[in-house]
């Protein structure tokens, strides 16, 4: 029998509920990539942790599949409707900030983009872990473990996490911290998508002035010079920095090209002299490295990353000493693919090298306070394929799994049980075939995945929460 979403309705005082036909509905079904735009039975939108409990407990009494939508980033579609009778939990309405300057906390709703939370923090001259993309939403990057500008200095999103307003799969809104549901807390940083509905967070934050930063590009046979450079940075970070060399193309030529994305926590100067091999580089096709404030730097890559467009991702790790040959690899798979004829659109993608400073990582992972299991010193690759038309869907999946494929060959673990994937948990794609193998939890989580499955049964016996791994029972 299916469900009376009217039933919904008069339970949610301040929130909304939208089915098809109704004005809004299909505005909400829009998500950041146009891969993840899938119909739904309904949308159910809280304006309150009680609310979002109402909703939890409609689904579960009328058995209707849930999905958790915060930001709607994810271009897997794992915050869009799994079948059109599946209903979403959009958090869309909680988006509000509250800032506790003395405290050097924030709190954010489940809603909020990390622009919202930079904005509010700059106001006081505070920032914490965000995304580097400041249109994603919270959630998924917090929960998933979280990389952001300031990792070097104070670690990742999931370290910094003070406490969390959690909607668990029985309906109990209940807050988790060190100090209550210590266990629960323990599993929402790095696996938190699979526990329940976090309503909002709470971070703490830090002193913050304005950065060095921005965007450099040349011609692609600078490639031997930016890969030396990142061999350089590994052996002299020391946790002010943040560095993305990039391999893209010109998208209207296919011309190649190499590039970097540049961050210096300081001074205009102390940022030039530590990059100075790289604004050494002539000619440069473009360079936007300039003084600004904290908010900006996270939306450099923004134009890379307009909503709206066909998304993909693709990752993989390596260590340092970065190797020359590998890189070529990759980039000859790339453009291959983006440069075939007929992939002209595909050639707006680029992959990336994300290069953060691991010193503090590895120390928070010595404390075993998260789930998250990716601290053994690599350095993520990140592919971001974007395209408009749907016929160009498996080309750009080709590409995603051959270019990571080169650097799984090369660097990927062979002990993954005990380590964890060879891929970032936020830039897993369930369509490259070593990537879906990785969901199987004990790829996924190394040893920490016994513990995940004992919590799993005990706060979502029933598998509510089922968003990218299902931890529920291990698949072999």
């Amino acid at each position: 029998m299916a469900p009376n979403f009217e039933d919904l309705r008069a339970l949610l005082k301040e929130g909304d509920v939208l089915v098809p036909g109704d004005a809004g509905y299909d505005d909400s079904l829009k998500r950041w990539s146009a891969t993840s735009v899938k119909p739904a039975a309904a949308v159910a939108r809280p304006k309150n942790a009680s609310e979002a409990s109402a909703i939890v407990k409609f689904a579960t009494k009328n058995s209707v599949p849930l999905q958790v939508r915060g930001g709607g980033h994810n271009p897997s579609g794992e915050s869009s409707a799994a079948t059109p009778e599946t209903m979403i939990l959009d958090l869309a309405h909680m988006c509000s900030v509250s800032v506790d300057p003395s405290a050097q906390t924030v709190t954010y709703g489940g809603g909020c983009t990390w622009e919202d939370v930079d904005n509010a923090l700059w106001e006081h001259k505070l920032a914490t872990i965000g995304g580097t993309v400041s249109h994603t939403g919270v959630g998924g990057l917090v929960l998933g473990g979280g990389y952001g500008m300031l990792s070097g200095r104070h670690g990742m999103a999931v370290d910094v996490l003070v406490s969390c307003e959690v909607v668990l799969a029985n309906g109990d809104v209940v807050t988790a911290s060190e100090d209550e549901n210590a266990d629960l807390f323990w599993a929402l940083r790095g696996a938190g998508s699979s526990f329940g509905v976090v309503t909002h967070f709470t971070s703490r934050a830090f002193p913050q002035g304005e950065v060095w930063g921005g965007l450099m590009a040349w011609p692609f046979d600078f490639l031997p010079q930016l890969v030396d450079f990142v061999n350089e940075y590994h052996g002299k970070i020391d946790g002010d920095q943040w560095f993305m060399p990039m391999v893209m193309c010109d998208r209207a030529t296919g011309a190649r090209l190499c590039g970097a994305s540049v961050f210096y926590n300081g001074s205009a100067e102390d940022g030039q002299a530590f990059y100075k091999p790289l604004l050494d580089l002539q000619p440069r096709l473009m360079d936007t490295t300039a003084k600004i404030p904290y908010p900006v730097v996270n939306t450099m890559t923004n134009p890379m990353a307009t909503p709206g467009r066909r998304y993909m991702f693709g990752g993989a790790n390596f260590t340092c000493p970065l190797d020359l040959q590998t890189m070529k690899d990759a980039a000859e798979e790339y453009y291959n693919g983006v440069n075939k004829p007929g992939n002209e659109e595909i050639r707006t993608s680029a992959f990336a090298l994300e290069v953060i400073p691991q010193g503090k990582i590895i120390e928070y992972g010595k404390e075993d306070k998260t789930s998250f299991a990716g601290r053994a010193g690599k350095y993520t690759v990140v592919l971001i394929m974007s395209w408009d038309n749907e016929d160009r869907d498996q080309e750009a999946r080709d590409i995603a799994t051959k270019v990571s494929g080169v650097f799984k060959a090369k660097y990927g673990k062979r002990d993954a049980e005990a380590e964890g994937a060879d891929t970032y948990y936020n830039y897993l794609n369930p369509d490259v075939p070593t990537d879906r193998a990785a969901m199987k939890t004990g790829r996924l989580f190394g040893n920490k995945a016994p513990r995940l499955r004992e919590l799993k049964a005990k706060y979502d016996p029933t598998n509510v929460f089922f968003k990218n791994v299902n931890l529920m029972p291990l698949e072999n």
